[in-house]
């Protein structure tokens, strides 16, 4: 059977507070300053009247952009006055209840997760690894809107990033075992982890009850801090899942290593992964020559499928979708149009390119 493989960095899986997310910043002046004035009240020792009334009017005036999270007594109660249920401030200061206030999301999609999905319906992949998606919940609003339910399946595990960009997985065919490697330790002390993110290991039961092994990644980026750090910390990275391939038969186990890995092939930091017995870079495979198989707006390769032997001998083509990238065009020397809807980098489905290939099972 014909199985399709892809991951893409989507960049813009991310849910936005509404309060933050207004097309002009002045718009979000006054509900900004709502919300300060309301939790400066909310954390006094002491209520009084005026800070009582205060509090109900703000929490009328935000309930657009906050929700109240009450979750040991209660903050606001009910009474009947004249006949009628009327809320009042219960609580007379902090530490009478324990709660407090949380930003309401905007819905997906944005402009640019549109084109996100344009460019995973484009791929037409049975399993659709996702690199910066904030949480399971997000992946499945996605899948459930933009992408029409094309996909059973999805997975999210929180990472180590606290701005939570982590990976996961949208598939076609149900998972079997799943492993996290958030905290694999690197060196002393444990506390420290070796991925930036998560490496998300996890099987995928095709027919026959034969299992795929995927290994989703995020490695670190070359920006935000020094290069030798940075270059050193993607190495220890690259070295960790060489580790974890060391359980598995590259020569007879369908496995795949897929992610944005943040460096070029010939980079010293991913040596180690990509010179590994048995593992085959299916762009490479596919393309010969470097200058094809580029997957970033620098036109370098820094996103990849990686797949064992028996892959390798099945693959039966591969590709990469540059559509959902502002001036494919020009980057392209117009070989490649991007969708008429990719108008800006703002509402470009990623600055990554999509890597799919195809396998005869």
């Amino acid at each position: 059977m014909p199985l399709r493989i892809s991951t893409f960095n989507c960049e813009n899986l991310l849910s936005r507070a509404k309060v933050l997310n207004f097309d002009k910043n002045n718009d979000a002046r006054e509900p900004l300053n709502n919300v300060a004035k309301l939790d400066a009240i909310l954390s006094k020792d002491k209520y009084s009247e005026a800070d009582k009334q205060s509090i109900l009017e703000l929490l009328d005036a935000l309930k657009d952009y906050v929700d109240l999270n009450e979750m040991k007594a209660k903050l606001v109660s009910k009474h009947k006055v004249d006949g009628r249920m009327q809320e009042y401030v219960k609580a007379n200061g902090r530490a009478d209840w324990v709660g407090g206030l949380s930003l309401k999301r905007d819905e997906l999609p944005t402009d640019a997760q549109v084109n996100t999905a344009k460019v995973i319906q484009a791929v037409g992949a049975d399993i659709q690894c996702v690199v910066e998606v904030e949480d399971r919940p997000t992946l499945e609003t996605f899948n459930d809107g933009p992408l029409k339910r094309a996909f059973g399946y999805n997975l999210v595990i929180d990472g180590n990033d606290q701005r939570g960009i982590d990976v996961g997985v949208l598939s076609k065919v149900p998972f079997g075992r799943i492993r996290t490697h958030v905290f694999d330790p690197d060196g002393a002390p444990r506390t420290k982890r070796v991925f930036s993110r998560d490496c998300l290991e996890l099987e995928v039961v095709l027919s026959g009850a034969k299992s795929m092994f995927l290994l989703v990644n995020h490695f670190k980026s070359q920006g935000y801090g020094p290069k030798d750090s940075n270059d050193a910390r993607r190495k220890r990275q690259a070295d960790r899942v060489v580790e974890i391939l060391g359980s598995y038969d590259l020569s007879n186990d369908l496995v795949v290593v897929a992610g944005d890995f943040n460096d070029k092939p010939d980079s010293a930091p991913l040596a180690s992964l990509l010179g590994i017995a048995g593992l085959t870079d299916a762009l490479k495979k596919q393309f010969p020559d470097p200058k094809d198989r580029w997957t970033y707006k620098d036109k370098k390769q820094i996103d990849y499928l990686l797949v064992s032997a028996p892959l390798a001998e099945a693959m039966t083509k591969a590709g990469v979708e540059r559509r959902g990238m502002f001036q494919a065009d020009k980057l392209t020397g117009g070989a490649v149009m991007p969708f008429d809807t990719v108008t800006s980098d703002t509402n470009d489905a990623s600055d990554h390119a999509a890597v799919w290939a195809e396998f005869d099972l």
